[in-house]
């Protein structure tokens, strides 16, 4: 369903392997910067070490997820993602990496997304960031409690030095028939995704599990409120990028004498190397 202002999406589940489910969405290029959103169940390891480039590939382990991951990248960083924990790893001009569970068989539930950085910024070295569960704060107001991994909520301000394009990233936790109010700006793309549960936003619209509602309102904030089974989604917000960009594979950038020139470093290997941990 659609309007002038707002608009849901109903995310598409897709089986890849026995060990690998996703329910996915493949934004397009008026939700820029998100490039793609997909709340995974990983048990195995699935992908060898790939290559990105012109974006950040974000992986957010829900504090719900049984396993953890384990985070390699051709810069050198190795990293383990915790059930609660956030990893960003910023591509730039262009690196390796792979993430895998840490124990075979123990299902990892968690959020990627591709975010796409500025042109002014696709170029950057690569780098990874990374947040372990106790760098994240918590807020809790009236039925409500907020995980601030990115951006700030409540008076709570939790943000990384480096990190492009400026996000806001908040995991929400809902009582039975709670509410929260959330700010908007018309300057930037604002998503709810719903990860359990079901909401009803104060212009009447219901979102449920593996939904995303975009939040795309003049207003100032929105009210969200939960049913009786109460619900867990999270919001993300990032400014807008007005700028195009073009897709090889798994790289990203913003036009087609960028991407010639970063597959011809690809295939130089000039982007890293990164040996297969399997």
């Amino acid at each position: 369903m659609e309007t002038d202002t707002q608009f849901k999406i109903v995310m598409v589940p897709h089986k890849h392997t026995e060990s690998f489910f996703t329910h996915g969405f493949r934004c397009p290029k008026s939700l820029n910067p998100f490039l793609n959103l997909d709340l995974f169940h990983m048990s195995m390891p699935t992908f060898p070490p790939h290559p990105h480039a012109g974006f950040s590939a974000v992986t957010y382990l829900f504090p719900s997820s049984e396993g953890v991951f384990q985070n390699r990248d051709s810069k050198g960083d190795t990293s383990i993602i915790e059930a609660g924990g956030l990893h960003w790893t910023q591509a730039g001009e262009g690196m390796f990496h792979e993430e895998i569970p840490t124990k075979p068989g123990v299902n990892c539930f968690g959020l990627q997304m591709f975010v796409k950085l500025p042109k002014q910024f696709e170029l950057l070295e690569g780098k990874a960031f990374h947040l372990s569960p106790k760098d994240i704060p918590k807020v809790q107001t009236n039925g409500c409690s907020v995980l601030v991994l990115l951006g700030s909520f409540g008076g709570v301000t939790n943000q990384i030095d480096g990190l492009q394009p400026s996000f806001q990233f908040l995991d929400v936790q809902l009582d039975p028939n709670a509410e929260i109010e959330l700010e908007l700006n018309a300057e930037r793309i604002q998503l709810v995704v719903c990860i359990k549960g079901k909401l009803k936003s104060d212009a009447d619209e219901m979102i449920s599990s593996n939904e995303i509602f975009v939040l795309k309102d003049q207003t100032k904030r929105v009210k969200l409120n939960a049913f009786e089974e109460g619900c867990n989604f999270l919001f993300l917000s990032a400014s807008k990028l007005e700028e195009d960009y073009v897709w090889n594979g798994s790289l990203c950038l913003s036009d087609s004498i960028r991407m010639q020139e970063t597959v011809s470093k690809l295939r130089a290997g000039q982007l890293g190397n990164l040996s297969p941990s399997f």
